[in-house]
């Protein structure tokens, strides 16, 4: 987020706009404009490391995950199976 969008969200708080108003102008859920309005110093944001639960066996990322596990489910339940 740029600083300018912070701090107009802030002072637009300020001058008596509701948080949907906030929301709406700035294209972001009313709760998240009330979070900026309520923290003291602009949001600071990091990148993580990739979770570890993908790369146990061999997953390096998701997309690679979702079409293994689609190939390994794939007719898990059909007509002729039984439950």
């Amino acid at each position: 987020m740029k600083e300018a969008h912070w701090m107009d969200i802030r002072s637009g708080r300020q001058k008596g706009m509701s948080y949907v108003k906030l929301g709406r102008k700035y294209h972001m859920d009313l709760r998240t404009a009330k979070q900026y309005t309520e923290l003291p110093q602009k949001p600071e944001y990091t990148i993580s490391e990739p979770r570890p639960c993908l790369k146990n066996g061999g997953m390096p990322n998701g997309e690679r995950y979702f079409r293994q596990s689609r190939q390994i489910f794939a007719g898990g339940l059909t007509p002729g199976k039984k439950i």
